[in-house]
């Protein structure tokens, strides 16, 4: 395989973050480019004069040979009609998280997707950061107690970020991040329970969204992680997005997309962050396509479902204020 041919799906801010990633891509052609506004459309397609644009997912799907790959970039609620007919017609898929919204959508998508045996990558991109390991082995031989972990900032201007219908909310679109790295470093869930409020942001018209939530997740090897969102804040004010670790001879503090320290009792080391972990996720994904190997993957649909799940118990507890049990 020379080149791998690719249609994006999705024409927004991150589209754009994608599309950008795979032009400088050697292997990779873009094919096609869609997006329901023609504004969005014909603005990116600027970039790929040689792609075909589609304001119609359905008729791209119908009409547009040669492709291997898509890229999706859609809102949350939008997803799995697009990832199944894409798995139906063999194509490996790359998607931007969540997932979805609800269990019930996803849980088809999952099977349909395992079923077809084709390559699914998910944007958890932070996972391909290169520090992980280093954060790996100093906790490898420690007794770890607590973790903290945080996505606070002001509200994304995107209108159907605001509606929790379409978005899913500040939990399920942005802290999402936090529950996968923490799954991924420390193991699944075993116990969710979370409170929120939702009373600040009156002022905005067409606003449902939780102003802002705490979680406490409890793992399955006895760990504790409190997690807390907030979407309220002013836009002059310092977002604050990362997790932090309490082992028992050091503190771990990650500081998203920045830096991590590693702070024992006489030393400090900061690591600050050089690589561009959404392009090295992305392309992971185009070199499994390419080599027919998905070794390197490290997020795929089932593992995805799983950080779903437990943001959906956390939105859950919310609704029900009770703790949520996971199997």
């Amino acid at each position: 395989m020379n080149k791998i041919h690719v249609a994006l799906i999705g024409c927004g801010g991150f589209g754009n973050v994608h599309l950008n990633h795979l032009l400088k891509m050697e292997d990779v052609q873009i094919d096609a480019l869609v997006n329901t506004g023609r504004e969005n459309l014909e603005k990116t397609g600027q970039k790929v004069p040689c792609a075909k644009l589609y304001q119609d997912y359905l008729e791209m799907f119908e009409v547009q040979p040669q492709l291997d790959a898509v890229v999706v970039c859609v809102t949350p609620a939008r997803h799995a009609q697009i990832e199944q007919i894409a798995a139906k017609k063999k194509l490996a898929i790359y998607l931007e998280k969540p997932i979805g919204i609800q269990i019930s959508e996803t849980a088809q998508t999952k099977e349909i997707i395992e079923q077809s045996g084709i390559i699914c990558s998910v944007g958890y991109q932070e996972r391909y950061n290169p520090h992980l390991k280093r954060i790996q082995q100093e906790l490898a031989e420690e007794s770890i107690g607590l973790i903290t972990g945080r996505w606070i900032g002001d509200m994304p201007q995107a209108p159907w970020w605001r509606l929790k219908e379409q978005s899913g909310g500040q939990l399920l679109e942005q802290c999402t991040h936090i529950f996968d790295m923490l799954r991924f470093l420390f193991g699944e869930v075993s116990s969710v329970y979370a409170v929120s409020r939702n009373d600040m942001h009156q002022h905005i018209d067409n606003c449902n969204v939780d102003d802002c939530a705490a979680v406490t997740l409890q793992f399955q090897n006895g760990i504790i992680a409190s997690i807390q969102t907030g979407c309220y804040q002013q836009e002059k004010a310092q977002s604050d997005i990362g997790f932090t670790i309490y082992a028992g001879n050091k503190t771990i503090d990650y500081h998203w997309g920045n830096s991590v320290e590693i702070i024992c009792k006489h030393q400090k080391e900061v690591f600050t962050f050089d690589q561009n972990c959404h392009f090295q996720s992305l392309n992971t994904f185009i070199q499994a396509v390419k080599n027919q190997d998905t070794s390197m993957i490290l997020s795929d649909y089932s593992d995805a479902f799983q950080t779903l799940k437990v943001t959906l118990a956390a939105e859950q507890s919310i609704k029900e204020q009770r703790p949520i049990f996971l199997k």
